[in-house]
């Protein structure tokens, strides 16, 4: 990094981080308002110690870009702020921000985090960058939803939605429901510049034989539209009435593309998700499965054969033994076959997380949006990309706590073909072993322990490699 870079990197902290803690700082100034204001200060600081030539695959990716790729040896530290400000009738505003630092070849600090919003017992308003998780699944443990995961770094967008689960109107008691709707910008140095993200989600549950039973569904939806392709100079439809269209998922007008005038305006793809649950005297059982889909072809039922699908348990009264879960990944099918109205059939896989007018594919900040079980092929500095995206993978996980030491431990073993017009041999694969021990040390401070294994020919090939973290809390 040069000094000028630098210089902007230092600038660009700076208006951040103050534009998150000056809130506070305003707050605490007025002897009335400090009594309803708290705030949170953390700060942790890790070193990262590999025998390859880079730290594992999974210690990089699925962590929203924290790490840097391509060095076997990292000091990386934290400062997580978070801050909230009690309104009248039961309204809360809230303002964080997370900056990271990884040491290395250089020092890369990063925003990882930074938000401002309000929220009520109802609904919570936000804009800024936030690390979020979708669906109801153990993060630590959990290979997470498909589309929507934290492998690149957050995406800079505006959102709405209900504050968790809220009760239904019609039956409050047996149904609830939680919904999402956001806004987002990609960047402008990709093939389709500066196009905009549309994401929504919406559940529903029913909680029967009190609250024992759980059975829910859920839909998720993100689209890619509108921007400017830098080669061709041609700019997609923006506009109230071509949101519309996105939203609903609705061709195209004149002003489009003639191949989205014939399906979807835009780039959309997601998840439709179903899980069950039952909870039984000493624990929990769930069933939980993730459908794929792109575009118009993947909405219909019979078409639901990629994804993921997994089982869990929850122990109740075991300390040592708290959570099990295996899950299971196929992605090959991608409704290849086809029947045209004429019932000829013909070849036209779905290809997920790639696009013929969105280039640079589902990716953000040069890193796959969903799972990293999916990988990224960069074809020319143009920012021209290729995502292989046939999956065959399985994800063992249990955690629990012996002696007050928390330990997580999650085995992954996967391969990933290509493309179903792009079959790549041998496949890439790759297997490993996480262990991760946390040991409370007050009601301030932590350390952590973390050992990974891994063998394949990505990410790195065989390596072995240890991470040492002490967090620590300042304010609370």
């Amino acid at each position: 990094m040069n000094f000028l870079g630098l210089t902007y990197m230092v600038r660009l902290f700076l208006f951040i981080s103050l534009g998150t803690l000056l809130p506070g700082f305003i707050l605490l100034g007025q002897t009335d308002s400090s009594k309803n204001v708290t705030q949170t200060l953390k700060l942790s600081g890790s070193v990262l110690v590999s025998g390859g030539e880079s730290l594992p695959y999974w210690w990089v990716n699925q962590n929203s870009g924290r790490l840097q790729r391509n060095s076997s040896n990292q000091i990386h530290n934290q400062l997580w702020y978070y801050g909230e400000y009690k309104l009248p009738l039961d309204l809360l505003f809230f303002w964080d921000t997370e900056v990271s630092t990884s040491l290395a070849q250089d020092i890369r600090p990063s925003i990882i985090q930074s938000n401002i919003g309000f929220r009520s017992s109802f609904i919570e308003l936000k804009a800024g960058l936030d690390e979020e998780f979708f669906g109801e699944y153990q993060h630590r443990l959990s290979l997470g939803n498909l589309i929507n995961n934290t492998n690149a770094r957050p995406i800079p967008k505006i959102s709405i939605a209900t504050n968790g689960w809220q009760p239904s109107p019609l039956f409050p008691r047996n149904i609830y429901y939680k919904a999402y709707l956001a806004h987002g910008w990609f960047e402008k140095d990709r093939v389709q510049s500066g196009a905009f993200l549309h994401h929504k989600s919406f559940h529903l549950q029913s909680r029967l034989a009190k609250n024992r039973l759980k059975l829910g569904v859920g839909l998720i939806h993100n689209a890619q539209w509108g921007g400017k392709n830098l080669t061709t100079e041609y700019s997609q439809p923006t506009g109230f009435k071509n949101y519309t269209r996105i939203f609903f998922g609705r061709n195209g007008g004149e002003d489009a593309l003639q191949t989205d005038r014939q399906n979807a305006l835009g780039n959309h793809l997601g998840t439709y998700e179903i899980n069950g649950s039952y909870q039984f005297k000493t624990f929990t059982l769930r069933n939980y499965w993730q459908f794929m889909w792109e575009d118009t072809s993947g909405l219909t039922p019979w078409n639901w054969r990629d994804g993921l699908v997994g089982i869990e348990v929850d122990f109740l009264n075991t300390p040592w033994l708290k959570h099990v879960l295996l899950e299971i990944v196929r992605t090959n099918d991608q409704d290849a076959v086809k029947f045209d109205k004429g019932g000829n059939m013909f070849f036209e896989p779905d290809d997920f997380l790639n696009n013929g007018v969105y280039l640079s594919g589902w990716t953000y900040a040069g890193q796959v949006i969903g799972s990293p079980l999916f990988i990224r092929q960069q074809l020319s500095s143009g920012g021209y990309t290729r995502i292989f995206n046939m999956l065959n993978a399985w994800n063992f996980g249990v955690s629990g706590e012996i002696k007050k030491v928390e330990y997580h431990v999650k085995v992954t073993n996967f391969s990933n073909q290509g493309r179903r017009l792009e079959l790549i041999d041998p496949p890439l694969k790759l297997w490993s072993v996480d262990l991760a021990l946390l040991r409370k040390l007050n009601e301030k401070s932590e350390l952590s322990v973390k050992i990974n294994f891994q063998e394949g020919n990505i990410g790195g090939g065989k390596n072995l490699a240890v991470g040492l973290s002490y967090s620590y809390l300042l304010l609370h």
